[in-house]
């Protein structure tokens, strides 16, 4: 964009128009002749003429060039954030895991005939049954719940429970919680968020948190991008563990469950 402005063809009032239009790209889209001959005390004719020294026909044909560079860069940009995020959180992610408190939590798994319950709600189901139908193809008893109104949520008896979160800030999850730690019948609560923070911490006995610092940053709240393969990285990290774990007691064999905690 700076050859338009630096285009020699361009008087000194000239260029300043060219160089506004440029300046103010992120309001462009708004952005009217009549605005610019107010904003500038130019006249029209002005305007259109230093378009046309920089080889565009009009005002509306250098906005159109303009906006197409700059949607064009925008989306770029979008992506290329989006890779630098991922890859970044998920190094710093592993730095920060608890391996030793994956391994505690998977070998209780394995060696005791509980029954598992996860509880996720909206996108992080998603995650939560990949991490449920995996559990059911290793052989463990297990049942997966989104609701607060599902009654085998609630049969909690001796139940090792996971509670999945993205962003750890769901209000049903920590509603859930605080009604089965009324009875405590269970044998231990598991939180797993992308993040450190985790409304429900004090209703968990074990955290397994991520390095996303920001909650859904860059208005990604509809879409948590970067958030969702923390959380599916932490899930992986324990299904690794407990298949390692399995594989040592010769309860597993390609893959196929035998561990005696059978449905």
């Amino acid at each position: 964009m700076e050859h338009l402005v630096n285009n020699t063809k361009l008087s000194s009032t000239e260029r300043t128009v060219i160089e506004y239009i440029i300046t103010n790209i992120d309001k462009l889209e708004n952005m009217t002749i009549k605005k610019i001959c107010n904003q500038l005390n130019v006249s029209e004719s002005l305007i259109t003429k230093s378009c046309k020294k920089v080889d565009f026909s009009g005002f509306k044909d250098l906005k159109d060039h303009l906006l197409n560079q700059y949607y064009y860069k925008k989306e770029k940009n979008l992506k290329e954030d989006f890779y630098d995020n991922l890859f970044s959180d998920l190094k710093l992610t592993h730095n920060i895991i608890d391996q030793d408190l994956i391994a505690k939590i998977a070998s209780q798994l394995c060696e005791n005939n509980n029954k598992i319950i996860i509880f996720a709600t909206g996108k992080t189901k998603i995650i939560a049954s990949y991490f449920y139908f995996t559990l059911l193809e290793y052989g463990f008893n297990v049942e997966m719940v989104s609701s607060l109104y599902a009654e085998k949520g609630f049969e909690t008896n001796n139940a090792i429970i996971f509670a999945l979160s993205i962003s750890g800030n769901n209000s049903k999850i920590d509603r859930y919680l605080n009604i089965i730690n009324q009875f405590k019948k269970y044998k231990m609560i598991v939180g797993v968020t992308s993040t450190p923070n985790f409304i429900s911490k004090n209703n968990v006995n074990f955290h397994i948190y991520g390095n996303i610092r920001k909650y859904f940053s860059s208005d990604q709240r509809a879409n948590p991008f970067v958030e969702k393969y923390v959380l599916m990285y932490l899930i992986d990290n324990i299904l690794l563990n407990i298949f390692e774990k399995l594989k040592y007691d010769n309860k597993v064999v390609f893959g196929n469950s035998k561990s005696k905690n059978f449905i």
